[in-house]
């Protein structure tokens, strides 16, 4: 079940410029914390559940060197007929449980800002997964479009984690 907590803020003066969108969102996941976690953080296969959140391609740019694990990605994702890339960097904290991007470069979006935490669930074995997201576009966009691609981020980065997770 997801647990919608949305909020606007008009944090750009400019009128030719979209109105930041800042949206945090729950959902159960029937699996333990630690796999919730290891999947979020396994950037290298984003493509495996992403791809019909309209994920393109992932493209990784830079590594940690002691684990490994993806610093610096460029994603690349369309919706409504508009392409999108974006360059991320990724940090990962492994005592918390969070892993925590924020956008180095963007066309469409400057800013795609957030984490996911995780936290037990209401039952034995399941955790309460949270996607926090701070969206920015760099020009004015319809608001049907600003929200369609919202919704579709959201969707994707828990509904289709929740569905890789659990098969």
């Amino acid at each position: 079940m997801l647990h919608p907590k949305t909020s606007e803020a008009e944090t750009v003066a400019e009128q030719d410029v979209s109105p930041s969108q800042s949206v945090a969102q729950s959902i159960e996941i029937k699996a333990d914390m630690e796999a919730c976690f290891l999947a979020a953080s396994d950037v290298d296969n984003y493509m495996q559940w992403c791809r019909g959140g309209g994920m393109k391609r992932v493209d990784i740019l830079e590594r940690i060197p002691e684990d490994g694990r993806c610093s610096k990605v460029r994603f690349t994702a369309g919706a409504l007929g508009i392409a999108m890339i974006n360059t991320m960097g990724y940090e990962y904290d492994d005592e918390n449980l969070s892993v925590v991007f924020k956008s180095l470069e963007g066309d469409v979006m400057k800013t795609l800002d957030g984490c996911y935490r995780f936290e037990p669930g209401s039952n034995e074995g399941e955790t309460l997964v949270t996607y926090e997201l701070l969206l920015g576009f760099g020009s004015k966009l319809p608001d049907f479009a600003v929200k369609a691609i919202t919704n579709a981020i959201i969707r994707t980065a828990l509904g289709a984690l929740k569905n890789y997770v659990e098969n």
